[in-house]
């Protein structure tokens, strides 16, 4: 997370928080917005304008459920690629270590 909140921030972003289906332990640095279910609510209420996804590879079905929903919204799109996805070629990067987020359009 701090990673690239770094990098959005020299973009003009910065994290609101997070939804989850509990608070976790990202609670230390961000603050919990509520549960998945209420993902648009919270982007009316919120003014979010940038969305970052950060979901496990192996939850396929979340993320296709997510970028759904998503798309019939006025936000912008980041993922956060898998470890998988980089080793793979399937994700191009010039530098492994660094943190990055690809653009959903």
């Amino acid at each position: 997370y701090k990673a690239n909140a770094t990098q959005l921030r020299k973009e003009g972003y910065h994290f609101q928080g997070y939804i989850a289906p509990a608070p976790n332990i990202l609670s230390k640095s961000l603050t919990y917005l509520g549960t998945d279910d209420q993902l648009e609510a919270i982007i009316d209420r919120c003014q979010i304008q940038l969305v970052v996804l950060a979901i496990e590879s192996n939850k396929e079905a979340d993320t296709e459920n997510y970028l759904k929903r998503l798309s019939d919204l006025d936000v912008e799109i980041k993922m956060v690629p898998s470890a998988i996805s980089i080793l793979s070629g399937a994700v191009r990067t010039e530098n492994v270590f660094s943190p990055f987020l690809n653009d959903i359009h």
